[in-house]
């Protein structure tokens, strides 16, 4: 049975990574082949006056540097892991009606890029999860350092969930987000009951 869970659980990291090396790929084609091609198209709208086709062009390319950026995020290597997240954050301040409380301590000298990227993905899928399923009006980020530690905890005070719900436990992607912290060699836990809001703090 032990062997079994070490099977299931190294084959659900090699799935994550695999899939960041995919997200990665299209990311880049997105952004070099569909990109390129819009604005030579938004170009020769401008040229032959076209107004409309070069608006049209123009919220096209918006919409594929939004998605390359959920794909894959630039200021991750750009700017850190520390500002990627407070990035996350005030972005969610802006789109969102949601009250925001973050208070994030600069981890970026203890993650290498592939792991900062699985805590970055970590964070960005619970805070989605928050904004698509909880119906929350109050989101709190802390990502403390500790001794040797890294505490991560999101919490909100949106409905919860039955944990037994197992569609539910699938649909909120959790085993993936059990199976990014484990690859960064740490632990995850969830408190949620229906009404109750729900907290999951990983331990690294």
């Amino acid at each position: 049975e032990k062997k079994k869970k070490l099977v299931l659980q190294r084959f659900s990291q090699e799935l994550i990574v695999a899939m960041e090396e995919e997200r990665i790929r299209i990311a880049k084609d997105l952004h070099d082949s569909v990109g390129q091609q819009l604005t030579l198209i938004k170009k020769k709208a401008q040229s032959e006056n076209n107004i409309e086709t070069s608006k049209m062009t123009q919220l096209a390319l918006e919409d594929i540097r939004h998605i390359s950026r959920n794909l894959f995020p630039p200021i991750l290597h750009q700017l850190g892991l520390t500002e990627t997240i407070k990035q996350l954050i005030f972005e969610v301040e802006q789109k969102t009606t949601l009250l925001v409380y973050s208070d994030v301590d600069d981890i970026d000298s203890r993650f290498n890029k592939q792991e900062s990227l699985n805590l970055y993905r970590f964070i960005q899928e619970c805070v989605n999860n928050v904004i698509k399923h909880a119906e929350a009006e109050a989101l709190t980020l802390l990502v403390k350092i500790k001794q040797r530690k890294i505490t991560v905890q999101i919490s909100d005070n949106g409905k919860g969930f039955d944990r037994s719900e197992k569609e539910k436990y699938s649909s909120l992607g959790l085993k993936t987000l059990t199976g990014r912290i484990h690859i960064l060699k740490g632990e995850m836990t969830i408190k949620t009951r229906p009404n109750e809001g729900t907290v999951i703090t990983a331990i690294i």
